[in-house]
């Protein structure tokens, strides 16, 4: 039969009925088939049925039971659809503002932008055609000028060639000179001078210029800087004799025969390079066999020169031999040639000094005989050249100042297009946390909406957790109370009345040494008996001052399974018919063998055990909830001292715990 609490007569819960089984007085059973609860009148013998109206008495009818809950369940459905509707149009009418404003702000945002991009780009417009039309202005003229000149510059040339072919003979001559003296236009001058200063004056001004800005100052003068050493090689050179340093010959070449051990002979000076792009090859006559040659440079007077250079043997392969015994360089077509500023041609033999000569020649060897029309053409051909070098650098020049004018108007558009960027990303993010805030209070509001709980009471009993104890640095004594517990922030978001019965330092079991008379299983009696569930959350200080784990047999509260039957036998009494829920103990930091050898899973199966398998009251799973101070980073930020969850902590219990009532 029932056994004696506190001077009564407690009815025995069995679960479910089994035919099989036999039993005490006043024992209750539960038939699933039907929902009905029975209790025994006596002492029953195993295989008489529940319909046995001398052995049992009904105690709870399930079809009461479900018309009370379809009589709850239409009011509440009622007035769900009308905070449904009420919710949705405050909703609606707050999103529609919002817009609006959103909208209106990015409109002016972009009116503003759009106009000042205009008026940037008419000016940029406005200035653009300003500079191409004055630039293009002094370009026609400057071209106009240039065909000009080179009109008359080419009619010179004719007139100079056709008197200089007239010339008998070879070489320069002061008949040539004479003749140089007379102009396109018939006019004689006193001398070749007087004539060079008349082309002076006519090509003065911007034909006289050079690419890089310097001007020769005269026609004399850029014929005397320019092809001066051509000329001389053209009159024939000059042969030099003295002393070059030749203690850096590259010894892997053979100059013997070809080069004085102590840098005795004769010398000539020989520019190469200007050759090259005159497109000009040398010829030496009276040489034995291919000459030495030193590349690099000198300095000083006659017979003062300075190695800077290589001293090797030329190549075969710029050699030519010619038909007359000449010996042809290729320096119009060597790149090696091309290479050094210099070449210095050493020890020849004062038999070979005497007869030996170095004139210039074209590409098939054909000596430049008529020196001053040779000069007067390669100036005109680099006039021409420097002519359409001027007109690109007048082209780029243009550019550039377009591109500098240009420039400060970019970094404007580039600036304004930052901020443009920055203004949108700045609405983004609004729009985004807008979004997500609006989110959450729909969620929120469809979770309250759809709530089993919406306008119910729920009581929680539980310990410092529930209590809302935690510390902010650490270490085992809290001394903060959350202002929201995860068990309001749960009944919150079901829209649920919260009474916490929370009490630091409590376990469910008496026999803890720490609060013993506070434990749960003595102060369930104290708590509001209306209530329409209750929650239980406890066990983790029975776990930590070594409550003994007990037995499933144990029905008193010598144990922890013994403490859980008294609860729940206290429970099912005090709230008949209401739903009880038992949470499991969180994880902590150190969940292994307590000093009486159980772990905190053994005391959370005992939950188990006792509340569901024996009770058929739900059980949640405090493991689940999402935090765990195992994990260091989720300890850092929410479980500072391995046990004790701080706010954020408890918002995320509340929110899990939530979801979990609301299925029940």
């Amino acid at each position: 039969m029932g056994e004696f609490v506190g001077g009564r007569i407690v009815p025995k819960h069995c679960g479910t009925w089994n035919k099989r089984s036999k039993y005490e007085m006043l024992s209750i059973v539960y038939q699933p088939e039907t929902g009905d609860s029975y209790i025994s009148r006596r002492s029953v013998p195993a295989g008489t049925a529940l319909s046995s109206e001398e052995y049992w008495a009904i105690c709870s009818e399930y079809s009461a039971q479900v018309h009370n809950l379809e009589q709850d369940v239409d009011a509440d459905v009622q007035q769900m659809h009308s905070d449904v509707n009420a919710t949705k149009a405050a909703m609606s009418k707050e999103l529609s503002e919002t817009h609006t404003a959103m909208s209106n702000e990015l409109s002016e945002t972009h009116e503003a932008i759009s106009q000042e991009l205009s008026a940037t780009e008419q000016r940029i417009s406005k200035n653009l055609q300003e500079t191409t039309t004055t630039l293009t202005g002094q370009v026609t003229t400057a071209r106009n000028d240039l065909v000009a000149g080179r009109k008359d510059l080419e009619t010179t040339k004719n007139q100079l060639t056709a008197r200089m072919n007239s010339i008998v003979g070879g070489n320069t001559t002061d008949t040539e000179l004479l003749d140089a003296r007379v102009d396109a236009d018939g006019k004689t001058y006193a001398n070749l001078s007087e004539r060079l200063k008349a082309v002076d004056a006519y090509y003065a001004g911007a034909d006289a210029e050079t690419v890089d800005g310097t001007a020769h100052g005269s026609l004399a003068k850029y014929i005397h800087e320019e092809w001066r050493n051509d000329y001389d090689l053209i009159r024939g050179g000059t042969f030099y004799k003295g002393h070059v340093d030749v203690s850096g010959l590259n010894t892997s070449d053979d100059m013997s025969g070809r080069v004085d051990p102590n840098g005795e002979g004769y010398y000539l000076l020989i520019p190469t390079g200007n050759l090259h792009d005159a497109k000009l090859n040398v010829l030496f006559y009276g040489l034995r066999g291919k000459p030495a040659i030193m590349r690099g440079n000198w300095g000083g007077m006659e017979g003062d020169f300075h190695y800077a250079g290589r001293l090797s043997i030329v190549p075969a392969q710029h050699f030519k031999e010619m038909d007359d015994g000449a010996i042809m360089m290729l320096t119009s077509i060597s790149a090696w040639n091309r290479s050094s500023a210099k070449y210095l041609y050493i020890n020849l033999t004062e038999e070979e000094a005497a007869k030996a000569q170095v004139v210039v020649c074209d590409t098939e060897g054909t000596p430049c005989v008529n020196c001053l029309t040779e000069l007067l053409n390669r100036v005109g051909a680099d006039r021409d050249r420097r002519a359409v070098q001027r007109e690109a650098a007048i082209l780029s020049k243009i550019e550039q100042d377009k591109q500098t004018e240009l420039e400060p108007i970019r970094t404007a558009v580039a600036e304004n297009k930052t901020a443009i960027d920055n203004q949108n990303k700045a609405v983004e993010e609004k729009l985004t946390k807008w979004d997500e805030s609006v989110k959450e209070s729909i969620e929120q509001a469809l979770l309250v909406q759809n709530s089993n709980w919406r306008g119910k009471t729920i009581n929680f009993i539980g310990d410092s957790i529930t209590y809302g104890a935690y510390t902010p640095v650490g270490g085992s004594s809290p001394n903060k109370r959350a202002e929201k517990r995860y068990c309001e922030i749960a009944c919150e978001r079901l829209g649920a009345t919260c009474r916490n019965y929370g009490v630091s330092g409590i376990s469910i079991s008496s026999t803890s040494y720490q609060s013993p008379t506070g434990a749960i299983s003595l102060r369930y009696s104290s708590m509001d008996a209306a209530a329409d569930m209750v929650v239980i959350a406890g066990g983790t200080n029975d776990y930590g001052t070594g409550v003994a784990l007990g037995t499933i047999a144990d029905t008193t509260d010598v144990s922890f399974y013994g403490a859980l039957h008294v609860l729940c036998s206290g429970l099912c009494e005090k709230y008949p018919g209401k739903r009880i829920v038992f949470l499991t103990p969180f994880h902590r930091s150190s969940e292994a063998a307590n000093k009486v050898g159980a772990t905190l899973a053994q005391y959370k199966q005992a939950i188990y055990d006792v509340a569901r398998d024996e009770f058929g009251f739900a059980v949640l799973d405090g493991w689940t909830v999402g935090l765990s101070p195992k994990n260091a980073k989720v300890k850092a930020e929410y479980i500072v001292d391995g046990v004790h969850p701080n706010p954020i902590g408890h918002e995320l219990i509340g929110a899990s715990l939530a979801r979990m009532l609301n299925a029940i």
